[in-house]
């Protein structure tokens, strides 16, 4: 065995260390101050994986319970599995999510380059335990976002890997792929699915030609149908903006950026737009920063995505196949989170959809400049 590849290995084996004793100290703080092992009220009052723990024990018992998505189910199946009281179980399970994650992640790296590079997948295993919002999602509590995560990340690769090879079973494979995502969140397939549409009508017309008639649609819409119900997501432009502003009213905090889309008048829609959209993707922006751990997240991620964004724009035109689908599944995510959310904390979550994907493409677009080893 190589010695690159026997320290891959120990990358991995510190990983899952790394993420079992963050795993632990955190749900023996929340146990040591009287909650339940998934709320430590360090980042904010409230926490999912307390929702999803109190339904999943209900579940378990074959009573009723709220189904908000399969996570819940799948969280009660498993403390049927193990019939035990000691919901730490459910975490050891969201953290077999995160060495898969780690393991999609690297797989998307493989693509990308077409070879198998140690030292890039040994940054990629390290971005997935300092990346600070993926790491609180992936030790704090039991979050489905660790699940959604490994099920896009796989989606995107069977389709790069379709497209590239037109292998039917990449097809198929991807499509299987989406049920449980849609099982998870809805409208985290919207991504995958729009490069899918994309790549068949291509053969009909160009790609720019594609796009400006998306964005002429989507005036028309906003103008003349914006109570139109989109098929699978079931949402119409209206809902996706209600869904928006009952948040903005039934969150409140520094949390909220408190940006209005709900306007007939395509100017101030584009110009609002546009400030939710650089507020969700890199933010909080420095008017925003109104607390420590927000200046921090400014300095962890805003800055960094900003200068990954710059990098991106700087070298498009050199982007490969896989490079570029990457980079469009990320924008069409970001744009619709821009849309549906108005809520920072809930951007910093769900904007990781797009944001680890582009930090994979960049390490091993940059890995390919090195010289390494490679099997």
């Amino acid at each position: 065995m190589k010695s690159n590849q026997i320290k891959f290995i120990l990358y991995i084996l510190f990983f899952t260390l790394i993420i079992f004793l963050l795993n632990s100290i955190f749900y023996l703080y929340s146990k040591s101050i009287g909650l339940d092992g998934f709320d430590t009220k360090l980042f904010g009052g409230g926490s999912d994986g307390s929702f999803y723990a109190e339904q999943a024990i209900k579940f378990a018992e074959n009573s009723s319970y709220k189904y908000t998505s399969v996570h819940i189910p799948i969280l009660g199946i498993i403390l049927k599995i193990f019939g035990t009281d000691n919901l730490f179980v459910l975490k050891l399970f969201n953290q077999m999510g995160n060495i898969l994650l780690v393991l999609a992640t690297i797989y998307l790296s493989t693509l990308i380059t077409g070879k198998i590079k140690y030292n890039n997948l040994c940054l990629i295993i390290l971005i997935n335990i300092i990346y600070p919002s993926l790491l609180i999602l992936s030790t704090t509590s039991i979050y489905r976002d660790t699940w959604i995560l490994f099920y896009y990340i796989l989606g995107l690769c069977f389709l790069i890997k379709y497209i590239k090879s037109k292998n039917i079973i990449y097809n198929f494979l991807f499509i299987v792929t989406l049920v449980p995502l849609f099982l998870y969140r809805e409208y985290a397939i919207l991504p995958l699915l729009t490069i899918y549409i994309f790549y068949f009508l291509r053969k009909f017309i160009s790609l720019k030609w594609m796009l400006f008639s998306l964005f002429i649609l989507l005036n028309l819409a906003i103008i003349f149908a914006k109570d139109y119900k989109f098929p699978l997501i079931n949402m119409s432009i209206s809902d996706a903006l209600l869904f928006r502003q009952t948040g903005m009213e039934a969150m409140t905090g520094g949390s909220q950026l408190n940006i209005h889309l709900d306007t007939t008048n395509l100017i101030s829609f584009y110009i609002n737009y546009f400030y939710a959209f650089i507020s969700s993707v890199f933010g909080p922006l420095i008017w925003q920063a109104n607390s420590f751990s927000s200046l921090m997240l400014m300095c962890c991620e805003g800055i960094p995505f900003l200068f990954i964004a710059y990098y991106i724009i700087k070298n498009i035109k050199k982007m490969s196949v896989s490079e570029i689908i990457i980079i469009i599944s990320s924008l069409v995510l970001f744009l619709e989170i821009s849309l549906i959310n108005d809520n920072l904390g809930t951007a910093t979550r769900v904007r990781i959809l797009g944001w680890l994907p582009l930090i994979v493409m960049i390490i091993s677009r940059l890995g390919e400049k090195k010289n390494e080893n490679s099997v």
